[in-house]
């Protein structure tokens, strides 16, 4: 708040835009925040002054009647109760953003609750034939198991491989019983054989196959899905006579050969070195004889 003649010294200028008025006057706040030009300090706590507006422009000019005030500010003055009532609103508009948005997420859950509600009960509607051929393929696969059927399995793995039941029971004494089953509400399953009959150790997916043509019949769709070939590709395409994609096989093939490539010209490096290592020990030891 300005008092008495220092206030004269503390505020910009402003030209007032109405004609016949438009020498350099100060401008100030008064306590009701009206925007005026100070006129003139008739005492250290009483000021003559004119309130300014806007045009339609946007120009500002002084206007009205000049009027006594008792004070007034450089600045627009904000007392503690608007401060306080701005925090408020600040925090009202934070809540109303923050509950808004948890409605419209509780809305969405509610919605995607109802939609898995109905996807239950049409799966429940047709459960009872669904189930029946389920039941009937999980049944066969199971018993086909137990009894000894599958004869070779088809390992899903970054190297697939066949084996034969023979084969597995040779290099495990326990045999081929040990296996987890992990299935779906759709009636998928998939096969996991434990690396130790406890259950222990690594375990891999693995398809049953009761005759060998049947397990290379999956070797060649496992490989059929591969994006590129790798040298377990090439091992099964040679040992089981499976159809490849040629231009999958120029790739890799050409890839064998660059990396082929920088092996030879790494090892002729360090052959070299090998070589002038010797060379160079050999003429020092010569030198030392001849002394």
């Amino acid at each position: 708040m300005l008092k008495g003649k220092e206030s004269m010294s503390l505020s910009g200028c402003l030209t007032s835009l109405k004609p016949g008025n438009m020498k350099k006057l100060k401008y100030y706040y008064t306590s009701d925040k009206k925007k005026v030009a100070l006129i003139k300090t008739i005492n250290s706590s009483l000021f003559l002054v004119q309130e300014i507006f806007i045009d339609k422009e946007g120009k500002e000019y002084i206007g009205g009647a000049q009027f006594t005030v008792n004070a007034i500010f450089e600045e627009e003055p904000l007392s503690w109760e608007e401060k306080r009532r701005n925090e408020v609103k600040i925090e009202y508009e934070a809540d109303r953003i923050k509950y808004r948005e948890l409605k419209n997420s509780l809305q969405k859950r509610h919605l995607q609750t109802i939609e898995d509600i109905k996807n239950k009960i049409r799966w429940i509607s047709s459960a009872e034939t669904k189930l029946s051929d389920t039941s009937k393929k999980l049944f066969e696969r199971i018993d086909n198991y137990i009894s000894g059927k599958y004869k070779f399995f088809v390992l899903d793995t970054y190297s697939p491989e066949i084996i034969s039941l023979e084969e597995w029971n040779e290099s495990n004494e326990y045999g081929l019983r040990l296996v987890s089953i992990y299935g779906k509400d759709d009636g998928t399953m998939i096969f996991k054989i434990n690396q130790y009959s406890d259950g222990s150790g690594n375990s891999k997916n693995f398809v049953p196959c009761k005759s060998k043509r049947e397990a290379i019949s999956v070797l060649q769709k496992h490989l059929n899905e591969q994006d590129s070939y790798s040298e377990y590709s090439l091992k099964n395409i040679e040992k089981y006579n499976l159809k490849f994609d040629k231009e999958k096989m120029k790739v890799f093939l050409q890839k064998q050969i660059d990396n082929a490539k920088k092996s030879r010209d790494n090892y002729y490096k360090t052959t070299q070195g090998y070589i002038q290592t010797i060379k160079t020990c050999s003429d020092k030891l010569k030198s030392l004889n001849t002394k």
